[in-house]
């Protein structure tokens, strides 16, 4: 009998083991995620781009937006399904930066990195 609640408490050890490997990564924000290309609805003032990896592994499951003052800050996150996952991966997203002058990404390097700017037109632009 003892035996027996070994194994089982190995198993139940190992399931959730797998469980974490592939789910916890989709909870982790994407530091080496960035905007690529992007369009401006200037009627609804949101803007789409698609999102994109520096690294070859992780893709992206969301984008999640907060705003400070004059700054839209967003923090991408991976995928679910492991260290490459591609559980609920996208890489196109519409978000409202509202009436902020910046729009900044999250770098694991640099924490937030002003990404687009407003011009003096009101225009967004790449921040060079």
């Amino acid at each position: 009998m003892h035996y027996n609640e070994n194994v089982k408490k190995r198993f139940i050890i190992l399931i959730l083991a797998v469980l974490l490997y592939l789910i916890g990564p989709g909870f982790i924000r994407n530091g080496s995620a960035f905007i690529g290309d992007y369009e401006v609805n200037k009627e609804t003032n949101e803007i789409s781009f698609k999102a994109e990896t520096a690294s070859s592994m992780g893709f992206i499951r969301c984008a999640k937006t907060h705003i400070e003052e004059d700054t839209c800050y967003v923090d991408f996150y991976y995928a679910f399904g492991g260290l490459n996952g591609k559980i609920m991966a996208k890489n196109e997203f519409t978000i409202n930066p509202e009436d902020t002058d910046y729009i900044a990404v999250y770098s694991s390097s640099n924490g937030y990195v002003i990404k687009l700017e407003k011009d003096t037109s009101g225009n967004w632009i790449r921040k060079k």
